[in-house]
């Protein structure tokens, strides 16, 4: 058997022949086609990087999602040529396909039972069952879609533009959504492999593959034999979840989970187990997989190590994409009303006072002074607060937000919220506070009140990234002079006090301050008294760590630097002239003039290097350091960019494609020195790009940028830079 696990990093579109001897696979033309657009590659990228991250976890901590509740999977279904006379219908088809998938990825379907005695021809391959539940959406549909959506009742449109014809629908994001609609002869449905919920993405299905019975013959959605169980669905569903096809036209590639046999071809009809012989001796075609091209009836298994990567790709990047409070029918929402309090959930319905009821009756109360405290339910998680409705007297009845477990810092305020103005993104619990709790206070004045809030309450994985630090020098003692210099004498005292700007609210809780003096000399605290025993110019740092150990193991740093120049005295030499009358006598006048000679001290100029920055996978966010270049004058500025010789970088990235590198000057020019999206999967360096090196870094390599430069950082056929 093969012993890999891991998963494949390409974007798969499959599409399904209706003709059972001559099906083809679009995948490579369609998916030429959707990474041309840089939304599409950028949001696949960050999916694939944070699927390999939740890969990485489950083998560290020898995950078992068999062993935990199982993940509920708000869904949408779609169909845009529908007509709504037929709306029972169509929804009772919808709520069809959704059984057949429940049983499917559980292997509760009721061929499940032919397994056992097909298993003797694969030993070592387990049923696998996958921890999800799909559940129809029936509370807070999208507004402006369908207009005959009721809350409570399924989420299912009929007659919408879906997308406006595309196969995404940015109104839909947060649902697992399915397009049924026509795609023309020859096609049974194509998903993308690793499929976005953020993105409103959905898996497409022909008018004959979806659901089983009759279908709805009125608006033209009938399942056609030998497609007529809904397994077309489970198939592509399976792509959307990361799962390749276990064939691949050659022995030398393969799908990449260990327990699914090796084979070249595609398998149609109904082959019998064990009949066709897979790549390696004594192995078998696993010709009853899902994600092979069986007949629906002769498809009803996937094996333990494909239900994995389902499980690994559903929890570790999707769940945190789906709306929440979408699915009270399947999953029980605790409400939560301000108070004086504190609660642990990752789930449920956060309200002001006056509780889910309308109208005045669900307002909440004048002077109302209340704390309430919000945790997650297991450790390293962040809670999250999504706010959907949010309305107080403005400038007066004021919700603050705190990034703790409780009010007591004031460094820790995320915000103060009043009137219509509420939290506008996601309130997340950052890194470095290590409770991941937030707590929320409220107080109301004797006059005015309105409706309050509706905000929903989850749990997520913070990304492992730092915040923004910035050292700043606050006082000198002596003073500096009118050059920003601190002149002192051999031995004299100085004392510097420093602090930090952190971008996360209480980011600096904790923080650790050291200062390099410039003597090769280290001192802790904000506030420190040192001295020089001999001459120079010194250089004085503040060097800042804080508390998030997830991306350095001694937290993350400032990436500025202070640069306060320190410049200690000579001793200089004191002469003087000979006496002008020589011999004196008792009486005579003599003249004398003292000389003193300075010392020179030839300063160094200060090496142009940044501090290490941390560059994470296609996150969206955007990195800066600092470089020093000093020994100039005032002013002075480059009249021509070849008087800028070179700008070297020592970097390990594994993915040039979703990085711009920008070198910025003083005055806010700025030049490209790689722009974002070409480079797709090339490596800079040896970064640790596989399972289990965490955010290690690699071994970065030199890549020096000049105008006199004769190789590109990156060459394709399509374009050179």
């Amino acid at each position: 058997m093969k012993n890999k696990i891991f998963f494949l990093v390409f974007v798969l579109f499959s599409t399904w022949s209706i003709s059972a001897q001559e099906r083809e696979c679009g995948m490579e033309a369609h998916m030429a086609e959707m990474m041309k657009d840089p939304d599409f590659a950028r949001e696949w990228e960050l999916n694939q990087n944070k699927f390999k991250n939740a890969v990485k976890r489950s083998l560290d901590t020898e995950f078992r999602q068999a062993l935990m509740d199982p993940v509920v999977i708000p869904v949408a279904v779609h169909f845009p040529e529908g007509l709504e006379s037929d709306r029972v219908c169509l929804e009772a088809l919808a709520q069809n396909q959704i059984d057949i998938l429940n049983g499917d990825f559980t292997a509760t379907n009721p061929d499940a039972n032919l397994w056992p005695t097909a298993s003797d021809f694969y030993p070592g391959v387990n049923h696998g069952v996958a921890n999800v539940q799909f559940c129809i959406a029936t509370a807070f549909h999208p507004e402006d879609t369908d207009e005959n959506l009721v809350e409570g009742g399924p989420a299912v449109t009929i007659g919408y533009d879906f997308g406006g014809g595309n196969d995404a629908d940015s109104n839909w994001s947060g649902y697992m959504n399915f397009l049924v609609k026509d795609i023309g002869a020859g096609l049974l449905g194509y998903s993308p492999l690793g499929g976005s919920i953020n993105a409103g993405q959905s898996v497409v299905i022909n008018l004959g593959a979806f659901g089983s019975g009759a279908g709805c013959p009125d608006s033209g959605i009938v399942p056609g034999a030998p497609y007529n169980l809904g397994r077309t669905v489970t198939h592509e569903l399976g792509h959307f979840y990361q799962l390749e096809h276990p064939f691949s036209g050659s022995c030398d590639t393969d799908d990449g989970i260990a327990d699914t046999p090796n084979i070249v071809d595609a398998n149609y009809g109904c082959p019998d187990p064990g009949s066709i012989a897979g790549c390696e001796v004594g192995e078998f075609a696993l010709t009853m997989s899902y994600m092979d091209y069986g007949d629906d009836s002769c498809l009803y298994m996937f094996s333990e190590g494909q239900t994995d990567i389902v499980d690994t790709y559903v929890a570790g990047v999707l769940q945190a994409q789906f709306k929440p409070g979408t699915v009270p029918v399947c999953v029980e929402v605790p409400q939560y009303i301000m108070s004086n309090d504190t609660v642990t959930t990752c789930n449920g319905i956060f309200y002001d006072s006056g509780g889910a009821d309308d109208g005045p009756t669900g307002n909440y109360s004048n002077n109302e002074v209340f704390t309430f405290t919000i945790c997650p339910e297991n450790e390293g998680q962040s809670t999250q607060l999504n706010f959907t409705e949010f309305a107080t007297q403005n400038n007066a009845d004021i919700m603050s937000i705190y990034n703790a477990s409780d009010a007591s810092d004031p460094a820790t305020l995320v915000g103060e919220y009043s009137g219509a103005n509420g939290p506008t993104d996601p309130v997340i619990a950052s890194l470095t506070n290590p409770t991941g709790c937030l707590t929320i206070v409220f107080t109301s004045t004797g006059a005015i009140t309105d409706f309050g809030w509706l905000a929903f309450i989850s749990c997520v994985d913070p990304p492992a990234e730092c915040q923004t630090i910035i050292a700043q020098l606050d006082t000198t003692s002596p003073e500096v002079n009118s050059e920003d210099v601190i002149l002192v004498c051999p031995g004299e005292e100085i004392t510097l006090t420093g602090s930090g700007q952190f971008s996360e609210p209480g980011g600096g809780v904790g923080a650790a301050y050291i200062w390099d003096v410039g003597d090769g000399t280290s001192i802790s605290g904000q506030t420190v008294t040192f001295s020089f025993d001999e001459p120079g110019v010194y250089i004085a740092n503040l060097n800042i760590w804080d508390t998030n150990t997830s991306v350095f193991p001694g937290g993350c740093k400032n990436d500025n630097r202070i640069n306060q120049y320190i410049q200690v005295s000579t001793t200089p030499v004191f002469e003087a002239t000979d006496d002008t009358v020589n011999p004196i006598c008792y009486g005579d006048t003599s003249t004398i003039t003292p000389l003193v000679t300075p010392t020179p001290y030839i300063n160094e100029c200060t090496v142009p290097e940044s501090n290490v920055t941390f560059l994470p996978d296609g996150n969206g966010t955007s990195y800066q350091t600092c470089i020093v270049v000093d020994c100039f004058e005032e002013g002075q500025t480059l009249e021509l960019i070849t008087q800028l010789q070179d700008i070297c970088l020592n970097i390990e990235h594994s993915y040039l494609g979703d990085l711009d590198i920008i070198i910025e000057s003083p005055n806010g020019q700025q030049a490209f020195l790689h722009q974002y999206p070409s480079g797709f999967g090339t490596y800079l360096g040896s970064p640790l790009d596989t399972t289990g090196s965490g955010t290690d870094p690699g071994v970065g390599a030199d890549y020096c940028f000049s105008m006199d430069g004769t190789c590109l950082l990156y060459t394709s056929d399509a374009a050179d830079e």
